[in-house]
């Protein structure tokens, strides 16, 4: 049987983390039922769910490049040098 960990972060969320993969699920990858063997407490983290995500603009996920382009047909566009 594989034995996890539960983490319980500063949101009270939790998750359940192997802590190493049992015989059989090395052979068949099939989980087995979790049996916890240890809690841990972060209470310096956010969860994956609950954590910022990093605020991305348009610029950096498009590129410069293709943004002029994209708009290079338009009237009066002036792209920025």
């Amino acid at each position: 049987m594989c034995g996890y960990t539960q983490v319980e972060y500063r949101c009270y969320h939790h998750r359940y983390i192997v802590r190493a993969w049992c015989k059989r699920y090395q052979d068949t990858h099939q989980r087995c039922p979790p049996i916890l063997v240890g809690m841990k407490w972060r209470p310096d983290e956010e969860c994956g769910d609950c954590r910022q995500q990093p605020v991305t603009n348009q610029l950096s996920i498009l590129g410069a490049s293709v943004l002029k382009k994209r708009y290079a047909n338009l009237q009066g566009f002036i792209p920025r040098q």
